[in-house]
């Protein structure tokens, strides 16, 4: 069921709250909602004109956290009041933030939502002093339709076990059905990602696969008319890579368990084209990156804690547990210099593992710094690893232990 909760910039910062936390507090004022407002709704965060000059409208899209109950304010709201805040405890629920467009700059604005036929309607239209509004899920979806179209070039996607990074990125959790039933199916919120138009009963999509330096042909089928489900399917030769790469999940996957972690596939698109760039990443537990954390501190440092740890390893920075998974789902499991892959040698002891660099050498850094995993870390085996950071006064970039290893052997 979907819903539109407003704000008002005269009295709250919606712009900054919705911008800050990707779960926040909200008051239901319309109180017969209460037995209505479930676990999952969907939430279209409206910021009221409120006396500014300026578009308004839909600023941010969520999904219902928790049912409504009697409880206080989100303590790190208060910052955010304009004026005297909300009676502390009062009829509320907590929301998970899915986008917020308002954070890029951008809105879907009332002018554009008037503009449609279907949604000029709506009732925050016409009355528009309330805080919570029920709408239709024919509505919901249009909304829903225009917000994406709108906020497609910085959209995040999530969608079952697929995400989706603006026009060019797409990563999908590898399951039971990718190693054994040659393909995945695709949600209908990701299917503007591969196609430009709906598929009918038949319709067939051909796609190409890179990986390994290697092509692998795929396609985008609808199964039939009565389920009318989507499914991407590869051919043999891209399962055998799964299998050859992820042995210990395909020995897992035909004993019917489930692997202590699952695959992440990730597809980079290639310029106006069909083909896409694929890497494999891994989905780990925190559980488990924290031990691989706490290894490497003992290795560098032994029983004395972190504080002995050299400070151009950067691991103050490396060492975040977060980051370090975001980077390894990014950049992959397979060495960005070598091509060491520690499952493929290994084995089950191997599953997961890779070591995480920051690119940029701690003693450039001043202070606390916002890492992001995609361009300031990348996964190396433990040799390149080590020889990168071998020499403090000459930290080498990836690019040059690539261009090391290039070197003939000498005669």
């Amino acid at each position: 069921m979907p819903w539109i909760f407003q704000g008002n910039p005269k009295d709250f910062d919606i712009d900054g709250y919705l911008s800050a936390f990707s779960r926040v507090a909200w008051t239901i004022r319309q109180g017969h909602f209460k037995n209505d407002i479930a676990v999952g709704d969907r939430v279209f965060f409206w910021r009221s004109k409120g006396g500014k000059k300026g578009p308004y409208g839909i600023v941010a899209i969520g999904n219902i956290a928790s049912t409504p109950v009697i409880m206080p304010d989100h303590p790190e709201a208060l910052p955010y009041w304009v004026t005297k805040p909300e009676e502390d405890v009062a009829l509320r629920c907590w929301i998970d933030i899915d986008h917020c467009a308002i954070s890029k700059g951008t809105l879907l604005s009332t002018e554009h939502i008037r503009g449609d036929e279907l949604l000029s309607n709506l009732r925050i239209l016409r009355l528009s002093q309330n805080t919570n509004y029920f709408i239709s899920d024919e509505e919901g979806n249009r909304l829903l339709t225009l917000y994406n179209q709108l906020t497609r070039e910085d959209r995040l996607i999530a969608s079952y076990s697929w995400t989706i990074e603006g026009r060019s990125r797409a990563s999908k959790v590898l399951d039971k059905s990718a190693f054994l039933h040659h393909g995945s199916g695709i949600p209908k919120d990701v299917r503007s990602f591969f196609l430009d138009r709906e598929l009918e009963p038949g319709d067939r999509v051909d796609l190409m696969l890179l990986a390994d330096g290697k092509a692998y042909p795929a396609h985008i089928a609808m199964e039939s008319q009565q389920t009318a489900r989507t499914r991407l399917f590869w051919d043999s030769s891209f399962v055998s890579l799964l299998h050859k790469s992820f042995p210990n999940h395909l020995k897992q996957y035909q004993q019917d368990q489930l692997p202590p972690h699952r695959v992440v596939m990730c597809m980079e698109r290639r310029s106006n084209s069909r083909s896409y760039d694929v890497t494999f990443g891994a989905e780990l537990p925190e559980s488990l990156v924290v031990q691989d954390i706490e290894a490497e501190i003992m290795e560098d440092a032994g029983p004395r804690g972190e504080g002995g740890v050299k400070q151009y390893y950067g691991k103050r920075y490396e060492r975040d547990a977060p980051n370090r998974r975001r980077a390894i789902e990014h950049h992959g499991l397979t060495c960005k210099v070598c091509g060491f892959n520690f499952e493929k040698v290994y084995g089950e002891r191997g599953s997961g593992f890779v070591e995480v660099h920051h690119v940029k050498p701690i003693s450039t850094l001043k202070g606390k710094q916002q890492v992001d995993p995609k361009t300031d870390l990348v996964t190396l085996c433990s040799n390149c690893h080590k020889m990168i950071h071998r020499r403090p006064n000459k930290i080498l970039t990836v690019a040059e232990l690539k261009k090391l290893l290039s070197l003939p052997t000498p005669a």
